[in-house]
């Protein structure tokens, strides 16, 4: 579960799923003569692109079901894009490549090298949260490189909208940190508590790619707090977490994220698209644009038709 702003949920930050299905194969229909497949198979008689099977959550069990489409998009970081795309290759055959790049192989293969091509850094992101206020004059800042502390950014995560202020309300308490506290092992008073989360320079979190995350943790909260002119002798974290993503600010994108027709990958013909970071910038707006973009084309794709 995440804590999400999408979508018709009118409580920010409340825990939700943002997918009841997972995609557990792809197959290239348009490549196989579906119409001798056995009734009792899988995709039998289909005239789609793809053919998946999906893992369906229903009734608090996990099933099996396939599912046939026209297009397949991969929001995926690029590693993943990569390897989705080459097992869709996979089971490709030869003859269904004309060889001078303009078959449905080649394009395929196109595809997967432009994903595997795409490097990044690593990227640490520090969570932790406080049982009272820090009471700093900011909510947020955005640190300039050379980043000689290790951070990049901070930002309080209580602060974002809809969430009531410390002593106006319940706080930290509503402030999409409601199911963790009980990971925390502590009861906020009604009204104080924030939650920060912090994310290292790419530099920092390269050089730590190989440490734990509580080694992480730790550095990266002492850097924070010497930055916001505290020390965990007078202000004592009630909770610290750090993660790696390890495929971050992408260092050759694919895209262009300023036309918005080089944002995402996708050929009509195959019916196979790619969005995210890794085809358009290195930030998170980079990415939503990218997907957005790439939605908006295959709908006048699928119009079309």
């Amino acid at each position: 579960p995440e804590a999400s702003w999408l979508g018709d949920n009118a409580v920010p930050g409340t825990p939700e799923y943002l997918t009841s299905a997972f995609a557990d194969r792809i197959q290239a229909l348009r490549t196989q003569d579906t119409a001798s497949i056995p009734p009792n198979k899988p995709h039998s008689g289909s005239d789609r692109n793809w053919g998946l099977m999906i893992r369906v959550r229903e009734g608090g069990h996990m099933w099996y079901k396939p599912w046939e489409s026209d297009v397949v998009v991969l929001a995926t970081q690029a590693p993943a894009a990569a390897k989705l795309t080459a097992q869709i290759l996979s089971s490709v055959s030869a003859e269904w490549d004309g060889g001078d790049g303009s078959g449905f192989a080649s394009k395929i293969l196109a595809a997967a090298s432009a994903a595997d091509r795409v490097k990044g850094n690593h990227c640490w992101s520090l969570t932790v949260a406080f049982a009272e206020p820090l009471d700093l004059p900011y909510e947020g800042v955005m640190m300039t490189a050379p980043f000689e502390s290790g951070v990049a950014w901070f930002a309080n995560n209580s602060s974002k909208p809809g969430r009531p202020e410390p002593g106006k309300g319940k706080g930290a308490q509503t402030a999409g940190w409601a199911y963790r506290w009980a990971e925390v092992g502590t009861s906020l008073t009604v009204g104080q508590g924030e939650c920060w989360v912090v994310q290292a320079s790419p530099e920092w979190s390269n050089e730590r790619c190989d440490v734990s995350p509580d080694d992480a943790a730790s550095e990266l909260c002492d850097a924070f707090l010497k930055l916001v002119g505290k020390d965990q002798a007078g202000v004592k974290p009630v909770h610290v977490k750090a993660v790696i993503w390890k495929f971050a600010y992408p260092l050759n994108p694919a895209g262009d994220p300023e036309d918005e027709s080089k944002r995402y990958l996708f050929d009509p013909d195959l019916g196979l698209g790619a969005c995210g970071d890794w085809t358009s910038g290195p930030r998170a707006g980079d990415a939503y644009d990218s997907g957005v973009a790439l939605g908006d084309a295959v709908a006048e794709h699928l119009a079309d038709k």
